[in-house]
């Protein structure tokens, strides 16, 4: 899940626990979209082999596809047109309506759990909202107040359990925390300065939490600014890490073991699998993604093991 901008370069990734080194082969899941909004749905092999269409004319919003594999990975969930939540077949076979989009939110402002439910901002009340994927036990995630102000990026773990989003106390922006279950919210990570986060996404196993951070002024300009960062940390300082050229760190999905990010590539339409050490392990999809033209993505929402 999340919300790409293919504009955004570099990025950050928290470790919250100790991760496996290794990674089995498996089938990444990724999304395209071209310059009419017409989005799709891919399969492709993570040693960068059998590339498939499972399905076109997914609905694409200002953001590109919101998509989501189920929580037992034997579906795919997607936002649709009419604000209906679909459920397919890995293959893109079986579509079937399992929910609704939230009356009155808008597209890029809404996540897809991999229960199905909705997760989405209710801006008029700066506050984050939940609710079942068949539009039933709306309940308040985390509410602004008391000098914070909830952004429009948020993820749900895949779990379930807990929910990441990134607030504002002023300057500078924040990474937070907050269980679903109930609990007081926990800041896990502040920038510094003028400086912006986004695109959160969590790892399969819940562990970890990749995201851009990069300075406001300059978000917009390529080559990617000097002072942008690609950081880990492991429960401690956060360190550097130098993922060069072809991948370029930007939106990070986990492999299922979380030794492996697919990341995007320089070259516009490219995807690569790389180590948590930055070192490019796999091209997954060559320039243009099958794509004629790749407006939005490749973007990837899954990562299953064979």
């Amino acid at each position: 899940m999340g919300r790409p901008r293919a504009l955004a370069l570099l990025g950050v990734c928290l470790t919250l626990a100790t991760l496996p080194a290794t990674a089995s082969a498996g089938t990444v899941f990724y999304s395209t979209a071209n310059i009419q909004f017409s989005g799709k749905l891919w399969s492709v092999r993570d040693d960068g082999s059998h590339r498939r269409l499972l399905r076109s004319g997914v609905f694409t919003g200002p953001s590109g596809v919101v998509a989501t594999l189920s929580r037992n990975g034997k579906r795919i969930l997607c936002l649709c047109r009419q604000g209906e939540v679909d459920s397919m077949k890995l293959d893109g076979s079986g579509m079937k309506q399992i929910g609704v989009r939230p009356r009155g939110t808008r597209y890029d402002t809404v996540e897809l759990c991999a229960g199905g439910e909705t997760l989405w901002m209710e801006e008029r009340r700066d506050r984050l909202m939940i609710e079942d994927a068949d539009g039933s036990h709306a309940r308040v995630v985390v509410h602004g107040g008391h000098g914070l102000f909830v952004e429009e990026d948020f993820a749900i773990s895949p779990d379930g359990k807990k929910v990441a989003f990134v607030g504002f106390h002023g300057r500078p922006a924040e990474v937070w925390i907050v269980p679903l279950g109930g609990g007081p919210k926990q800041r896990v990570y502040r920038s510094a300065g003028e400086r912006e986060i986004h695109q959160l996404q969590w790892s399969q196993n819940s562990r970890s939490l990749a995201f851009v951070d990069y300075p406001i002024e300059e978000k917009y300009e390529i080559p990617a600014d000097p002072d942008e960062h690609f950081l880990i940390s492991s429960g401690g300082p956060a360190r550097e890490v130098q993922v060069g050229p072809p991948a370029s760190p930007g939106e990070a999905f986990f492999s299922p073991g979380g030794s492996l990010m697919a990341l995007p590539g320089e070259v516009p339409g490219t995807l690569y699998s790389v180590s948590r050490s930055g070192h490019v392990h796999q091209r997954l999809l060559g320039e243009r993604c099958g794509e004629v033209q790749c407006t939005f993505g490749p973007t990837a929402f899954g990562w299953l093991h064979h």
